[in-house]
């Protein structure tokens, strides 16, 4: 799936332009960044262009053997279009330019190629508060960004933690922690 250009941005060659990359993938922390850059943009002292990017997952070849490649296509064109809706809606009105990207694959190769190929200067992602336990658990897409990206990464945070985050964390360790010295008496 080729990147997609929905808003095309003036030659930036001629210009000092600061270039950031907000990966999108429809949530609210996604949105957030994108207000956040938004809102930093009235402070820089150079115009600011923004690239979109959401990264379809590749299916596996158990589910492509039933569907057609233009039914894929279709699905996943559809569902990079729901999840970019908002922040497209939202660089629009502030009437920042943007450029919009999708792409198949790993998400962090993904974000680190496009960044790559689009010159950018920083990424920008938005993140929900976590406790640091489920961010272990979990894994971290943007840890790995963050440690592969050759240019500054900022990470917004946005929203708050989950119920989950909150309270069954916290009563899952306390009942680990329960079942260890009932196991040791």
């Amino acid at each position: 799936m080729p990147d997609q250009s929905i808003h095309p941005t003036a030659s930036l060659e001629d210009i000092d332009v600061a270039n950031i990359l907000i990966p999108i993938d429809g949530s609210l922390s996604a949105l957030g960044a994108v207000k956040q850059v938004i809102k930093n943009s009235a402070f820089q002292p150079q115009p600011t262009t923004v690239r979109l990017l959401n990264v379809q997952p590749v299916f596996s070849k158990h589910i492509t053997r039933f569907l057609r490649e233009r039914e894929v296509h279709a699905f996943q064109t559809d569902r990079a279009e729901r999840a970019l809706a908002g922040a497209v809606g939202m660089l629009q009105q502030a009437g920042l330019p943007y450029s919009v990207h999708v792409r198949r694959g790993r998400i962090v190769e993904a974000i680190l190629a496009c960044c790559s190929e689009t010159r950018c200067d920083r990424i920008v992602m938005g993140t929900a508060p976590k406790h640091a336990l489920a961010r272990w658990l979990q894994g971290s897409i943007i840890n790995t960004v963050i440690a592969r990206a050759h240019v500054p990464v900022e990470v917004v945070s946005t929203g708050e933690e989950t119920l989950l985050d909150r309270i069954g964390v916290p009563v899952s360790i306390g009942a680990g922690l329960m079942v260890l010295v009932a196991l040791s008496d």
